[in-house]
């Protein structure tokens, strides 16, 4: 006889216990509070244009990709050849050009536009790149990562960063894009996202140390490999004269941060002015992100995060739209350690960018839990990653029930 045939299953019914009905609610009333906010920022954002784009970074950018083929890539960080740039092109106000010459490059076909049609243009590659990065890196079932939306373009660095144009968006994607691979086993592929941090080194130049911590020398290998690469193209382009203007032009940077417009509320190096104890700081920093990856070298989001706020905190030169990357790191933080208290600990995270809402942007508090974020990461209890791989959509593979 055939055995007897096993009844259908449609699927288990969910019970709603009263701590998941408190989550929902405590989700609809963050998704209701940071939603008109948000799309404030969209709208001013998209009310860009004209005269306000002579006082963003996207018009910088260009002008540094002009100022290389109008006078000689050699000449990238001549500030006479910058001046003379800068009066075919006028722009509302003057930094001398800190930019990588990768970044310049980047920039060369939006020289063919007009300024607004290329910011337009440049604002829609960023808006897809914060969705590229919420979409791989958020945590949490869709409610959960539906709620975050919002919240991310909320607080003034954000908003900051979006609407002068700032590369940061495409560095945000980079990152889900390494995480989503690596998630995977690509470890190799994971590698060529992190290439973004030749446009833009200062708050990401950790993450491929980190993850070489964690024990990922396949990608670190690959990713120094793609960069030693870039470097020797680059150094074709600008010459070792232009190499060396660059570097030069660095140091002053690091020297003169007012003409740069550093705030001392968020910086560092603006704190301690003993270049010693400064120095002592970085490291210390630098080595408190590798310890902290190699002691949950089987999770890498705390690599990556780790990465991220080290490099924050140990950055000779920053501005307060570059804490838009504690965001990645947060998410990364509540993928690895989904419980009340490190959502708790985040949301004061987000209440310190929030602070900076102000008339004044203050970033002190910001910087502040940038420094208690990090030694946080190296005393996170240790726990072994769940070795099921992610489904497609980037959420983490559900457990089997118990």
């Amino acid at each position: 006889m055939l055995p007897a045939a096993r009844p259908r299953k449609w699927g288990r019914r969910q019970i709603v216990t009263p701590r998941r009905k408190l989550h929902i609610l405590a989700l609809i009333v963050i998704f209701g509070l940071s939603l008109e906010p948000a799309l404030e920022t969209l709208q001013l954002w998209l009310a860009y244009r004209g005269e306000a784009l002579l006082r963003v970074d996207y018009s910088l950018y260009v002008l540094s990709a002009l100022q290389g083929m109008h006078q000689g890539w050699h000449h990238l960080y001549d500030l006479e050849a910058q001046r003379r740039t800068w009066q075919e092109l006028p722009l509302g106000w003057w930094f001398p050009n800190v930019f990588t010459p990768a970044l310049s490059v980047v920039m060369i076909p939006f020289t063919h536009l007009s300024r607004d049609a290329g910011y337009a243009l440049w604002s829609a590659i960023l808006f897809a790149c914060m969705l590229v990065s919420w979409h791989f890196l958020a945590p949490g079932d869709w409610k959960t990562r539906l709620a975050l939306l919002p919240m991310l373009f909320v607080s003034y660095p954000v908003q900051l960063g979006l609407w002068l144009g700032q590369i940061l968006a495409v560095q945000l994607a980079g990152l889900g894009l390494c995480y989503f691979l690596l998630r995977r086993g690509h470890e190799r592929a994971a590698a060529l996202p992190l290439i973004v941090i030749a446009l833009k080194p200062q708050g990401m130049l950790l993450v491929p140390f980190a993850l070489l911590a964690a024990g990922k020398r396949k990608l670190f290998v690959t990713w120094a490999a793609c960069m030693a690469v870039m470097g020797v193209g680059v150094l074709a382009l600008v010459g070792l004269d232009g190499a060396a203007a660059y570097l030069a032009r660095l140091a002053y940077a690091k020297s003169h941060p007012l003409e740069f417009w550093v705030a001392w509320s968020y910086s560092l190096p603006r704190r301690i002015d003993n270049v010693a104890l400064l120095q002592l700081v970085e490291l210390l920093a630098a080595a408190t992100a590798l310890f902290a990856a190699w002691r949950h070298r089987e999770r890498p989001e705390i690599a990556i995060a780790a990465g991220l706020a080290g490099s924050l905190v140990a950055a000779p030169f920053l501005h307060i739209d570059d804490f838009v990357l504690l965001f990645p790191a947060g998410w990364l933080l509540l993928r690895a350690s989904p419980v009340p208290l490190t959502a708790g600990f985040l949301l004061l995270g987000y209440a310190s960018m929030l602070s900076s809402n102000t008339e004044r942007h203050d970033g002190r508090w910001i910087l502040l839990f940038a420094c208690v974020f990090l030694p946080a990461l190296a005393a996170l209890p240790w726990r072994r990653a769940d070795p099921q791989p992610e489904p497609a959509g980037g959420l983490p593979a559900a457990a089997p029930s118990k």
